[in-house]
């Protein structure tokens, strides 16, 4: 069973993402990024909730929540 929490995470990203997709196709390529970079950030940290049952870092920076993801991996 998948915590509500995390499943709110996902959500969230999925949001994220389809406006980045529709920011993509108005040609507003600083929105589509930022929201594409929420999206990941999100994902990111649910799938840290995952495998290790606690909550992520307070890390905005994708490459620091993919070490933690990773680490927790090994």
């Amino acid at each position: 069973m998948i915590r509500p929490e995390i499943q709110d995470w996902l959500k969230e990203a999925e949001a994220d993402l389809k406006h980045a997709k529709d920011s993509l196709k108005l040609e507003s390529y600083h929105w589509a990024c930022f929201a594409a970079q929420q999206s990941a950030e999100k994902a990111l940290k649910a799938f840290v909730m995952v495998i290790s049952r606690k909550r992520p870092s307070h890390a905005h920076d994708l490459t620091k929540l993919h070490l933690e993801a990773k680490n927790k991996l090994s």
